[in-house]
């Protein structure tokens, strides 16, 4: 399922002026079994494989996303947490909304940073009940993780703004490279990108921009909106192991080239420190978090 790893990116980005982060990625372990209606069931992708990985790139630092393949069951998750060092390592849980408040003290002390409602991937946003867990998680000091369709910004965009927490738009938001950026969608994310708790991840061009590869042309606008609107609430994630694009059947990715594309578009902007090494350490609450600023700053 993964690429090779046997080249850094020909920018190699500023690893040398602190602890890069990348803030989304999957891990698949075998020992913990896949929940058994999941949609998604992607070979194994360890916390072992992935430090392989990661090292390869120069990253240090990791963001754990539980994905849908395990529900509700967070132990790989926060296992890898602990396999990666939670001085280098966090998690994003999905939980119901049910969820005792002993059970979100053990997700915050085994790393857990925030919580995910994936809602392309059968999880329906019920947004009465997600803020009710937003409020919940407020005082944690969590955020809220949001993998919506981009044609669903204009409407959520109001209940968005409202939430006690920061929200992070997973992939850039989703928004289809084909449509005007002048478009409902598009207008609501540069709305939203101008409000302090809206945070926004560099992350999977190839979800937006199947047949892109590798320089994803067709997504400079949105790069360049999220870049010029918001670099000090903007995040960068490999999505590693890639689970929607081979659940397609597509061919491996270059882990190096998706590095280079994203890492080459911060080095030209000047943000690559911000969004690779402070932004993290802000929301996610490493110690080195810069000014100790809180996250919806």
């Amino acid at each position: 399922m993964t690429a090779s790893t046997g080249h850094p990116p020909s920018f190699f980005g500023p690893p040398a002026a602190g602890p890069v982060c990348d803030c989304h990625l999957h891990i698949y372990d075998p020992a913990f079994p896949y929940k058994p209606d999941a949609a998604l069931r992607p070979p194994p992708a360890t916390a072992a494989t992935y430090r392989a990985v990661r090292d390869a790139q120069g990253v240090r630092r990791s963001v754990i996303v539980q994905p849908t393949t395990y529900g509700y069951d967070n132990r790989c998750t926060l296992d890898a947490v602990a396999r990666l060092g939670m001085e280098n390592a966090r998690a994003v849980a999905v939980v119901p909304a049910t969820v005792s408040d002993e059970e979100l003290f053990r997700l915050d002390q085994g790393g857990c940073r925030g919580v995910r409602i994936n809602a392309l991937r059968g999880a329906l946003l019920d947004t009465e009940a997600a803020g009710a867990l937003a409020r919940r998680i407020a005082p944690l000091g969590w955020h809220l993780q949001l993998h919506v369709e981009g044609a669903a910004l204009p409407a959520l965009s109001p209940w968005l703004r409202a939430l006690p927490v920061p929200v992070v738009l997973d992939h850039m938001g989703r928004l289809n490279p084909a449509q005007d950026p002048k478009s409902p969608p598009w207008r609501a994310l540069r709305v939203l990108l101008n409000e302090a708790q809206i945070w926004v991840k560099l992350s999977a061009p190839y979800l937006l921009d199947p047949d892109g590869a590798p320089g994803y042309r067709a997504l400079a606008p949105l790069a360049e909106i999220l870049l010029e609107t918001a670099p000090q609430r903007l995040l960068w994630g490999s999505d590693w192991p890639h689970p929607g694009w081979h659940a397609q059947g597509r061919p491996p990715l270059d882990e190096a080239a998706l590095h280079d594309w994203a890492w080459r578009h911060l080095d030209r902007s000047d943000v690559a420190r911000k969004v690779l090494i402070d932004n993290p350490a802000r929301l996610y609450g490493f110690t080195d978090a810069p000014g100790g600023s809180p996250a919806g700053a």
